[in-house]
């Protein structure tokens, strides 16, 4: 069959579209191989895959190689804007569904599912699961599923939904595996450790990354080997590792360099100053930084940009140059607030509060900070929202996952069949016993990784409770200084202690264990604020035992903040002399022992609402300790008791937390 004139025609716009003219010269040289085509392609060289095509396309050769090209020319658009790649993509599948032999429809699913992927990229996340999902009911190639299952699985982690994004990964794994495809196993690999890394299981990341980087050496893809490079660097930036991070950084930029790939190029550039700009090394970083918004821009790279402008702006700030760091800033911020990106609102609305700080701006740097609070407390509902919108989408998954199982059991029917014309029969019974084993293994993995999920996600709601509250009263504490003194250098030192609180609460609120030293900076940074905003009513003592090392013993962060929160706002209320709020960290055996005491009216003689509100307190902290026992799989407990004096009358209230001991090198 040969293509008409007006299929040429459209080949030779795509040429001149993407490479700024190729002409019918071009398109008439040499005779060009399907094997030359597979090996670039293999090798991920887009750049000079698509000029190779046209010029194949232009020859008389069979159908079903012409269906094929015509995928590889879709898949060159990987390089670019998506939102071209996607009406590309259409021309393409439209051509590939107009030619009558069964044996290139294969090629046209694989383009939608590319397509798929294209307007992900683009941001349009409906869109993109909608035609997966068409893929994987035509059920027509085994390798167009595959790229549907893991399409939705990294559209589901892009929307911070990572229990539906592990269930399809597993799918996507299995399937690969079942494939016994190199490039494909690679693909839902790398899947996987994108969610490890989200998860914090850095030595599985870094693990994985590496092995990574050997699969794509051995196929020789040296776009793959550019991407695991610039992943590898980032896991090793992560786990403060800077000269192992900068030397890959460096490498991918040589790479992407060689490919003519400015994705990438702007990926390898942004990392490599966003750690410049970490170490200190500022001139470095505005000169790495300045080069990776010429290239991020240029590849229409919304976020990279953004970020590469705060990281900017961060570095001009450390070089104390803040006209250029105002600058940077608020352009970072106006692409964000186009975009309702929140979470890089936040970042750059903190930032602006630092650059007016440190040019004597205070009233300013305070305007920012309330917004930044502001926007801070949305994202806290918006992950709760997301939390339960996740639920549904679970929910809904099931109805999907069943008709996966489906098409995976069409799959495995398939393969045999073909090992069964090849093999003997002794042999393809052993197949079958491999592969159901392989299902089990698969499908146990993901219920226990579900179930760690869902502990770690709980008490990380759990956690987002207390943060709001946290952060009004700390806030009030700084008003009502405010109101009360007109002192400028005094309010600008609550400021700065409000915000160095603040940064180690964000900080800390995700992680599953911090230091003791690290906790009891963030207690004693609160209980001071707490003191002045009551008049010093009452004073704090923490008290740490000698044989303690607060830089390494572990415990989980802000489980003492319910507690004494209640001891600032009821335990003084009707109290004419000083209050004390003691706080001792002991060790008893294999134990941490944490005793908060005060010396307030006790629990007795509360109103209704107080103890409505130690009742929320508790249940917090019940519901936390029940959760760590299930992670620690070690005893976690505490008591909430009235003090007696000597005449048996209450003195106060003690609360006692009895945690393991654990060492920075066990958590």
């Amino acid at each position: 069959m040969k293509f008409s004139a007006v299929l040429i025609s459209w080949l030779l716009v795509v040429g001149f579209n993407a490479h700024g003219g190729i002409s019918q010269g071009d398109l008439v040289g040499a005779s060009v191989s399907i094997d030359s085509l597979r090996l670039l392609r293999e090798q991920g060289d887009y750049a000079a895959l698509r000029p190779l095509c046209l010029q194949y396309l232009n020859s008389p050769v069979a159908a079903e190689n012409k269906a094929e090209v015509l995928y590889f020319m879709a898949l060159t658009y990987q390089i670019g804007d998506a939102s071209e790649g996607v009406l590309k993509t259409d021309s393409i599948i439209q051509l590939l569904n107009g030619m009558p032999e069964a044996s290139v429809q294969k090629w046209a699913s694989r383009s939608r599912a590319l397509q798929a992927s294209y307007h992900r990229r683009a941001g349009q996340m409906d869109e993109s699961i909608k035609l997966c999902e068409e893929v994987i009911e035509d059920n027509k190639d085994s390798i167009a599923n595959f790229m549907a299952i893991r399409n939705i699985s990294i559209t589901y982690r892009q929307l911070d939904k990572y229990d539906s994004a592990l269930s399809y990964a597993f799918e996507a794994e299995s399937l690969a595996n079942l494939l016994g495809d190199k490039f494909r196993i690679h693909q839902a690999t790398q899947n996987l450790v994108n969610l490890f890394s989200i998860l914090g299981e850095y030595d599985k990341v870094i693990e994985g990354e590496i092995r990574l980087l050997k699969i794509a050496t051995s196929l020789g893809n040296l776009s793959l080997v550019v991407t695991d490079q610039i992943n590898l660097g980032s896991s090793y930036g992560t786990q403060n590792q800077p000269d192992s991070a900068i030397f890959y950084f460096n490498k991918a930029i040589a790479g992407a360099r060689e490919l003519g790939d400015i994705g990438s190029l702007s990926m390898a550039l942004h990392n490599l100053g966003g750690l410049y700009k970490e170490l200190h090394r500022y001139n470095e970083a505005i000169a790495v930084l300045n080069e990776t918004l010429k290239y991020s821009k240029e590849a229409g790279q919304v976020p990279v940009t953004i970020r590469s402008l705060n990281f900017l702006a961060e570095a001009y700030l450390g070089v104390k140059s803040y006209g250029n760091a105002e600058k940077y800033t608020k352009e970072a911020l106006m692409m964000a607030k186009e975009r309702s990106m929140t979470f890089d609102m936040v970042l750059n609305y903190d930032l602006l509060s630092k650059i007016f700080e440190a040019k004597g701006e205070l009233k300013r740097a305070i305007e920012q900070l309330k917004i930044k609070h502001q926007l801070e407390d949305s994202l806290v509902n918006s992950a709760k929202f997301r939390a339960i919108e996740e639920i549904e989408t679970k929910y809904e998954n099931d109805r999907k996952n069943e008709e996966i199982r489906n098409l995976k059991q069409q799959t495995e029917i398939q393969m045999l069949q073909i090992q069964q014309q090849r093999l003997f029969l002794g042999l393809s019974i052993v197949l079958a016993l491999f592969v159901a084993a392989v299902i089990y293994f698969v499908y146990r993995q993901r219920a226990l990784k579900a179930q760690t999920n869902e502990l770690i996600t709980r008490q990380k709601l759990l956690r987002a409770q207390i943060n709001p509250h946290f952060f009004f009263n700390a806030l009030t504490t700084i008003q009502s200084h405010l109101h009360r003194e007109r002192d400028i250098e005094a309010s600008s030192e609550y400021l700065v202690g409000f915000s160095k609180l603040m940064r180690n609460t964000l900080e800390f609120s995700i992680e599953e264990l911090i230091s003791l030293e690290e906790e009891i900076e963030m207690v004693s940074a609160y209980m001071q604020l707490q003191e002045v905003r009551n008049n010093h009513k009452f004073e704090t003592s923490i008290i740490v035992g000698e044989e303690i090392d607060a830089s390494e013993l572990m415990l989980p962060p802000m489980l003492t903040q319910p507690f004494l929160e209640n001891a600032v706002e009821h335990a003084f209320k009707n109290r004419q002399s000083k209050g004390l709020v003691a706080i001792n960290y002991t060790v008893d055996g294999s134990r941490l022992m944490i005793t908060i005491e005060d010396n307030g009216e006790g629990i007795a003689s509360d109103s209704e609402q107080n103890k409505n509100h130690k009742s929320r307190a508790t249940g917090i902290t019940e519901e936390r300790i029940r959760l760590l026992m299930k992670t620690l799989k070690q005893e976690v407990s505490f008591s909430v008791d009235n003090k007696m004096n000597d005449e048996g009358k209450i003195s106060g209230v003690r609360v006692k937390f009895r945690l393991p001991l654990l060492l920075s090198d066990d958590a």
